[in-house]
């Protein structure tokens, strides 16, 4: 915009759209600290809250983020990246307030002491936001991020009085699609879907119009579901590459997700993806000779196998529940620690009736297994949202410039719920008689 004598005018090179000075209004003037888009791809969402971020860090010393689903992502996307008008994001920063770029951590210090970052909710990079005393953040591209992120990140603004942004294009009944259903009638929360018929530019034509979009569908290689799901924000349309999302498309469809009771008439047994550095998922099944309850899932990591089991005791005697088998995947009989001992091992040590599955040699036959498996299955919703939300964003690579998948999962946050429902499925498929009507003792299994 302009600059006059020592004054600075913000935003900064950004004449904001009219839906966009709509959300720089509900916070600037009417006060609004939450909010929730649901924005069609190439509605200038990134560049709008890099302007909001830098007026923030004027106005409050502090620290402010914009978290990408992938570290790298964040480099591409805003760091190195330029918007349509051929200007840079780190363009939006004059340069008389920043003190200095650290080009390397992707941060920027403003003179004032505010700093600016960009981080990813990938691997352990979201981690390293613990502790911070975050004044305000943008969860760009929420819908495929690890949800987990937000929910290290809002208790430090219910304390300190911050603000966030959750925006996003949808993928699929995720938990971006929870979230929004859960606080589209919040007083709190400014919520908004904006697909390619609502957005305008300054002068009132389409900022996405008709040739554009036909570009992207017919020259772009766009199936009819990623254009639903980008371009009319369609939370129902197929996520592009999901390799169950043909199966859970049917789970809702079939009304298999909802809260049923968890009743005490046939043992609970688990599924494990071990973690000895990263997640640890298990998923809690009960059997019937026609069908499966899967009654519940809880995945955390950096935990002692204590912690789990201690988690198994709360959820027996919450329910009143026997345990049955608690399956381990192959590498729960490998040796490690000053004692040399297998997860297996130390299971049986804290009472699990533990026991462990052969080696699949191949990723693809254990997703086909899956797959087949799928329909006999029901889901208790509560209880097992956080693993759905892995079934549901566990997918292909997805390669944008060839707009090929490829034949190998992506590993992300999604990868070991996802894991644990194949081994899961393994003991269903493959070992119906030792687990369907066991007459176990109340404390065997534990």
């Amino acid at each position: 915009m302009s600059q006059k004598s020592n004054i600075i005018q913000l935003p900064y090179k950004f004449e904001p759209r009219d839906y966009q000075a709509r959300m720089l209004r509900n916070y600037w003037k009417e006060g609004y600290k939450h909010f929730l888009y649901v924005w069609h791809r190439r509605a200038g969402k990134t560049k709008m809250c890099v302007n909001h971020l830098i007026a923030a860090a004027v106005e409050r010393v502090g620290a402010y983020y914009i978290i990408s689903p992938q570290l790298n992502q964040a480099r591409r996307n805003i760091w190195e990246a330029r918007g349509d008008d051929g200007i840079a994001f780190l363009d939006h920063f004059p340069k008389e307030l920043v003190h200095r770029a650290d080009n390397q951590q992707m941060k920027i210090y403003l003179k004032n002491g505010s700093i600016i970052g960009l981080a990813g909710s990938d691997g352990q990079n979201y981690n390293k936001l613990r502790g911070m005393n975050i004044l305000g953040y943008v969860l760009d591209e929420y819908a495929t991020q690890n949800p987990e992120v937000r929910e290290i990140l809002i208790p430090m603004i219910a304390q300190n009085g911050g603000w966030e942004i959750i925006i996003s294009t949808p993928e699929g009944h995720n938990h971006f699609y929870y979230l929004y259903n859960r606080l589209k009638n919040s007083d709190k929360f400014i919520t908004e879907i904006l697909t390619v018929d609502d957005t305008k530019k300054a002068n009132g034509d389409p900022v996405l119009n008709q040739e554009a979009v036909k570009m992207m569908i017919e020259e772009g290689g766009w199936s009819e579901e990623k254009a639903k799901q980008e371009l009319w924000c369609d939370f129902s349309a197929a996520v592009v590459g999901a390799v169950f999302g043909n199966q859970m498309r049917a789970v809702h469809q079939d009304n298999r997700l909802f809260d049923f009771p968890i009743t005490n008439d046939t043992p609970v047994h688990t599924a494990w993806d071990l973690g000895q550095s990263d997640s640890t998922a298990i998923w809690f099944f009960q059997v019937y000779p026609d069908y499966v309850h899967v009654v519940s899932y809880y995945e955390n990591r950096y935990q002692e196998l204590s912690h789990y089991v201690n988690e198994l005791h709360k959820f027996r005697e919450k329910h009143g529940i026997v345990f049955g088998h608690h399956w381990f995947p192959h590498d729960g009989n490998n040796k490690s620690g000053p004692r040399k001992e297998s997860w297996k091992m130390r299971a049986e040590q804290l009472g699990l009736n533990a026991r462990i599955l052969p080696r699949d040699l191949k990723k693809s036959l254990m997703i086909e297994r899956a797959r087949s498996t799928f329909k006999i299955f029901k889901f208790h919703q509560s209880n097992c949202q956080r693993g759905i939300d892995c079934l549901l964003e566990y997918k292909y690579e997805f390669n944008e410039a060839m707009q090929l998948v490829s034949n190998q999962p992506l590993h992300n946050w999604a990868s070991h719920g996802a894991d644990a429902f194949m081994y899961m499925c393994k003991v269903v498929k493959e070992k119906p008689a030792n687990i369907i009507g066991q007459p176990l003792h109340r404390r065997v299994g534990m």
